[in-house]
């Protein structure tokens, strides 16, 4: 798939002529199959490394077509990805992690849910999906009499003795705490405020959440290193060459190209420029 969207990709280029204008195009590529491929069959197996070998070598031809055209000094690279991944709990174990686990909460969330249709009525109210409590419907709950907030503490409290997992917060209560804590500062870039997320349940390292009927897949979306540490390559005449240990994220990307391409933005942006990253100019 990634082949035939990056053949696309290159016929955009020629069809738009892109770059031949007398200014600065941007292309935007994603490429999904190292993700489908990823989640099947998990991050250390033989099809994975395969698709990876796959992806390189037509990237490869792709980045090699566009020098063609433009010169590689007309050209700027950005190469990251939107998540990472954890593996099969199985593998983990085989690999020292003794503690990583599925965690399913099926059962939990179902009894929580059989208790308030009792009380009033209106089938499933509490909503599970990976590591985040929903109430979509908390208005109309409240409105029957149930202390929305109660039964709020005693699912958060249900989920604390769960086996494999760490910790529960409200995302609220996460807005007033240190942001240096990586799993604070993820879970609150991830959720805002007016989601709709009551709570939000941390696992512990190496174990991913399990759906009763659904197929077990590699997962992410845990507020860990592996689910979130991604590459930011760049590349290009304007950038200085080297490796760079710091803290940086995707949303310094933005400010980052603004910058070279010495463009003003119209609105404040969230990130920084990587200087550390950008040579001198002669």
């Amino acid at each position: 798939m990634d082949s035939l969207t990056l053949a696309f990709a290159l016929e955009g280029v020629r069809t738009l002529g892109l770059g031949s204008r007398g200014a600065v195009d941007l292309l935007s590529v994603s490429l999904s199959t190292t993700d489908y491929v990823g989640h099947t069959y998990g991050p250390d197996s033989r099809e994975i490394h395969d698709q990876v070998v796959r992806l390189d070598r037509t990237l490869g031809l792709f980045l090699q077509q566009l020098f063609v055209r433009y010169g590689s000094g007309n050209v700027l690279i950005v190469l990251t990805a939107d998540h990472g991944v954890t593996p099969f709990p199985e593998r983990s174990r085989a690999e020292g992690h003794r503690d990583a686990q599925r965690v399913n909460v099926d059962t939990m969330i179902a009894a929580v849910n059989a208790q308030l249709d009792e009380r009033a009525g209106g089938g499933a109210w509490v909503a599970f999906e990976s590591g985040m409590v929903l109430l979509p419907r908390r208005a109309e709950l409240a409105a029957q009499g149930v202390n929305v907030d109660s039964v709020m503490t005693d699912v958060a409290a249900r989920l604390r003795a769960v086996p494999g997992v760490a910790r529960i917060d409200r995302p609220a209560d996460l807005a007033k705490r240190d942001t240096t804590s990586a799993v604070v500062r993820r879970w609150m870039h991830q959720v805002p405020l007016d989601a709709g997320v009551e709570l939000v349940a941390t696992l512990k390292p190496y174990s991913i959440w399990a759906y009763a009927n659904v197929p077990a897949i590699a997962m992410h979306g845990q507020p860990s290193d592996i689910d979130a540490h991604v590459p930011l390559i760049l590349w290009g005449r304007a950038l200085r060459r080297g490796v760079y240990q710091e803290r940086v994220a995707t949303v310094d990307i933005a400010p980052t190209l603004a910058r070279l391409l010495g463009l003003s933005p119209a609105e404040p942006l969230d990130g920084r420029v990587l200087t550390e990253a950008i040579a001198p100019r002669d």
